[in-house]
């Protein structure tokens, strides 16, 4: 059964490589917060962190080369 968590992390991860259609700026925010998040996350809970950005950057990694297959094939 797939965490709802998992999901947020997936759909934070491609929404963090749509954002550079916006403006190129939005990419390293969104990268920063959710690692400031994730970081302070795992000091109070220690629920490994690298998990969530794992997941987080898999998301990233996917839909960044799906934009690229996107304009290559546009």
């Amino acid at each position: 059964m797939i965490k709802y968590t998992s999901v947020a992390h997936y759909i934070a991860g491609s929404i963090t490589a749509l954002s550079y259609m916006a403006h190129w700026i939005l990419v390293p925010c969104g990268m920063i917060i959710f690692l400031f998040y994730e970081v302070d996350e795992d000091y109070h809970i220690s629920d490994q962190a690298f998990i969530d950005i794992r997941e987080f950057m898999v998301a990233y990694f996917i839909t960044c080369a799906g934009l690229i297959i996107w304009r290559l094939i546009r």
